[in-house]
């Protein structure tokens, strides 16, 4: 008898064990399974979100429907239900919510899982929606330091850290993917952001909204807009708005006459009572330009060496292509000077240095300043001209 019920309760025993088994067994394969299941819809619905955002964006930039092409698109994608929009002026935000049915789930009392997902899409006019540009640094690792009594109608843009220093007037969006310091009297008309670090000293007047990456540190009077977040929600990371190199320019361009086009093989200097004739000089070397150097008419000057201009020489006007000057020299690299004006005159066109610095003490542009590096000090002023530069396609972003 003893036997028996030893029998029966080592019986019972395998009996509750295997079913608890069986339960950690299904817990498992619900996790697996149903989690599977899960992470693939969730990637679907994010998918969706994106291209559902994207497509409302480009109808934005298009003037058609954003609301109904990005519903269009989630349902081409699977999704006809659980889908929201929010529009505005330039973004389209999609959110994508699902219910996955469970297997394995339910026996643990768990028949579905919810998913969800959020983008943001951007159109931006213009390839970059940024306008015209008053002076534009792409450098990542450079700093745009623009000083002096400054007067800026334009974008100021640094693909780097942005120093801004003396008294400045900012007429224009001022932008930095990196810190962003300001010193002096600075008036800023229209949004400030910096995508790292926010400091500020001195008598400065924001006038709309200032935003920052990470932290800020104000000193003196300075006030921030109510309301000015302190997170960024994006980051611009612009290119070139053109794309000029030198050797397209090293043979005579179709539309310019044989009589303006102006090839100078090495060094080209002027100086005293020179006189540039009209029309496109490409020069293949370094060019220098002093005294009262004028212009019989408006120029292009592009040179694969640096180029030099001081004293009272100009003023100068774009030839062709918008481009006043361009120069090809340097590496990239920070602090590299290929453009250097000193003087007090006044230039009509895009001054381009894609691979190095561009230094301006005082002087004047109507047009757009643009490079690697950008230095500027003294009496210097900027109306940007979209005129001068390529018309560029719209483009949307996926913001978030």
């Amino acid at each position: 008898m003893k036997t028996v019920n030893r029998h029966h309760q080592e019986t019972g025993a395998v009996v509750l064990i295997v079913a608890m088994s069986l339960m950690l067994l299904a817990g498992i394969a619900a996790i697996a399974l149903d989690g599977g299941m899960a992470y693939n819809e969730r990637r679907a619905t994010q998918n969706a979100a994106d291209n559902a955002a994207l497509a409302g964006a480009w109808a934005i930039c298009s003037g058609a429907d954003a609301e109904q092409a990005a519903l269009d698109s989630a349902a081409a994608n699977g999704f006809s239900s659980g889908v929201s929009t929010d529009i505005d002026a330039k973004t389209v935000t999609v959110a994508i919510a699902s219910d996955v049915d469970t297997g394995f789930g339910r026996t643990q009392g768990v028949s579905e899982i919810a998913v969800a997902s959020e983008a943001t899409a951007e159109c931006l006019e213009g390839g970059g929606g940024i306008g015209p540009a008053a002076l534009f640094a792409k450098g990542p690792t450079c700093n745009l330091d623009s000083g002096g009594n400054s007067d800026l109608h334009g974008i100021v843009y640094s693909g780097g850290d942005l120093d801004v220093n003396g008294n400045a007037d900012y007429f224009g969006v001022v932008h930095s993917d990196g810190d962003l310091h300001v010193n002096g009297n600075n008036d800023f008309r229209e949004t400030v952001h910096g995508e790292g670090h926010l400091s500020a000293n001195g008598n400065i007047e924001f006038h709309d909204e200032v935003t920052y990456g990470t932290s800020q540190n104000l000193i003196g009077n300075v006030d921030l807009p109510p309301g000015s977040p302190s997170q960024a929600n994006r980051v611009l990371g612009l290119d070139y708005p053109l794309t000029a190199e030198a050797s397209d320019y090293a043979s005579r361009p179709s539309g310019v006459p044989v009589s303006r086009y102006h090839y100078h093989s090495g060094n080209w200097s002027l100086g005293g009572n020179d006189d540039i004739a009209e029309g496109l000089h490409y020069v293949s070397g370094n060019v220098v330009i002093g005294g009262n150097t004028d212009a019989d008419g408006p120029i292009t000057i592009v040179a694969t060496g640096k180029i030099t201009i001081g004293g009272n020489a100009g003023p100068f006007e774009t030839y062709v292509d918008g481009l006043l000057l361009l120069s090809d020299w340097g590496s990239y690299s920070c602090g590299t000077v290929a453009i250097d004006i000193n003087g007090n005159t006044h230039f009509e066109g895009v001054i381009f240095a894609p691979n190095g610095r561009i230094t301006i003490h005082g002087n004047s542009v109507n047009g757009s300043v643009i490079g690697w590096d950008v230095y500027t000090r003294g009496n210097f002023g900027v109306t940007a001209e979209a005129d001068y530069l390529p018309s560029q396609a719209d483009e949307v972003l996926l913001v978030r």
